[in-house]
């Protein structure tokens, strides 16, 4: 089990990853959709906690696959969401270009960074930037752990060496 300390240290690695994360893609974002939907939770009766985000990251740093259009011009999947997400973006940026238009466009031909292969390397990137603050948070925790370990041991032989000399006595 976690103590406070322990708690605290990993709640302020979340803290602090996903304030790093919510930097990288401020730096690319028209209206801050994105960043806001970045966040870390904490579930302290399992003592973990995980960073999370919109589930349309991935395609900020990878773009979209076309979704192609079936029988009668249907779309596989609605493209409304993502249609009033690029009219935002669209506004955002002071483009005179209809959110359904470019929906329609990505879901027949996909996105030009995912027609190129691009990779923007925003969450790739912030991984490799964690990884480091991981394994020091990984080492301390685990010296720690160690050290709390090898002191309720020496209590409990130490409190068993009491109870031998009472029971000589």
């Amino acid at each position: 089990m976690l103590t406070g300390i322990d708690n605290e240290l990993i709640k302020n690695f979340f803290r602090e990853a996903t304030s790093k994360l919510k930097k990288r893609y401020h730096e690319i974002s028209a209206t801050n959709k994105t960043v806001n939907s970045i966040g870390w939770g904490w579930d302290q009766s399992e003592g973990s906690g995980s960073i999370f985000g919109g589930g349309w990251l991935p395609y900020v740093d990878l773009g979209r696959a076309p979704k192609g259009v079936g029988k009668g011009g249907y779309y596989y999947s609605s493209p409304g969401n993502l249609a009033d997400a690029l009219q935002a973006w669209s506004d955002a940026k002071g483009l005179n270009i209809s959110g359904y238009s470019l929906a329609s466009s990505i879901a027949i031909r996909g996105t030009e960074r995912w027609r190129a292969g691009a990779d923007l390397g925003i969450l790739s990137g912030f991984i490799e930037e964690i990884k480091p603050q991981i394994a020091s948070l990984t080492k301390q925790l685990s010296e720690d752990l160690q050290t709390k370990i090898t002191n309720y041991y020496v209590q409990r032989v130490s409190e068993s060496k009491v109870i031998v000399k009472k029971l000589v006595i």
